[in-house]
């Protein structure tokens, strides 16, 4: 993944799968049996690239914690307990729609009492429009500030989750530059490559799923985390309403994770933000792979209409001679 992207490798797959069919069964089974063992053996190897941390000393203490649709005082609650637990806290995130509009004067006052970062989510209204919004996360500085927004790019489609992002800007950290994209908008490249491409040092996804959904959504969307980290080479700090929440490292280790459902879960790590992430060369290679389909469709698609007018056309039922 780190080379290839998600895209690549499946293509690498497919047409491995594609040679090996063109084989005998028996001979098919057996190389193929033979790149499986290869390939396991050679994973750890493959995947590993090298990841230029940045000079930070020990990293950024980041703070997590799992609440869904909590109330003003439950959020403040929380925020107490872990600079209780971790007074040296850099950075505290929250969850998608923590907040059932923007940051409530009670947050904003916790953060400038304890001199403390926090990224949560909520709703910015949209100016001139009545009853809409967009889903964002908001970044509220020590002095109780709302320093930066992000809304989301991609919107749950048939949900009430917002009008999509008018732009896509990374934070300027006093550590450096974070991107923020929030719970769905990671499962697209789009997405991420854009951050990244900006200089995105560290991705931090706020993100809901409800407990409702059910233990294997959760896990199933735990997968995406990994992959987009060993993907770019770059760390993620993914912070759900309900289990799992996550903390990636660059190479797409989870270093951290918190149980589903979890309510009231946290957990701490120092992150280190990278020097530079990479967007994988399958990007590219897409749109040549793109192109040569749109050729070879134009190819045999001209051939037919061609023999079709001279009258060449010949049945794929008619017997063989």
């Amino acid at each position: 993944e780190a080379y290839f992207g998600v895209y690549g490798v499946g293509f690498v797959l497919v047409l491995t799968a594609a040679l090996l069919a063109s084989f005998r069964p028996r001979v098919g089974a057996v190389i193929g049996a033979t790149l499986l063992v290869t390939l396991g053996a050679l994973a750890n190897l493959v995947s590993e690239r090298p990841i230029d941390p940045i000079d930070q000393r020990e990293g950024i203490l980041v703070v997590g914690i799992q609440m869904e649709f909590p109330s003003i005082s439950e959020t403040v609650y929380a925020l107490d307990r872990a600079v209780k637990e971790h007074p040296d806290v850099d950075l505290v995130v929250l969850s998608e729609y923590t907040f059932k509009g923007r940051p409530p004067s009670e947050v904003l006052g916790w953060c400038r009492q304890h001199a403390c970062y926090l990224v949560a989510g909520g709703k910015e209204p949209v100016a001139d429009r009545d009853d809409a919004f967009r889903n964002t996360a908001f970044v509220i500085s020590p002095k109780g500030d709302v320093v930066f927004k992000q809304a989301k790019s991609v919107p749950i489609p048939f949900f009430a989750d917002g009008l999509p992002a008018d732009e896509q800007r990374l934070w300027n950290s006093p550590w450096g530059k974070i991107g923020i994209c929030i719970c769905y908008d990671l499962s697209y490249t789009r997405v991420v490559d854009e951050l990244v491409l900006q200089g995105a040092q560290l991705l931090i996804v706020p993100t809901m799923d409800v407990t409702s959904w059910g233990e294997h959504e959760h896990w199933l969307h735990a997968k995406v985390a990994p992959t987009r980290a060993a993907e770019y080479g770059i760390p993620v700090v993914r912070v759900c309403s309900s289990g799992i929440s996550q903390i990636v490292t660059a190479d797409g280790h989870v270093s951290e994770s918190l149980p589903y459902p979890g309510q009231g879960e946290s957990f701490a790590a120092r992150v280190q933000l990278v020097g530079q992430a990479r967007v994988p060369m399958d990007r590219t290679l897409a749109l040549v792979g793109l192109i040569a389909t749109m050729m070879f469709v134009g190819v045999v698609t001209g051939k037919m209409v061609f023999r079709r007018n001279t009258g060449k056309t010949k049945s794929p039922f008619a017997p063989r001679k």
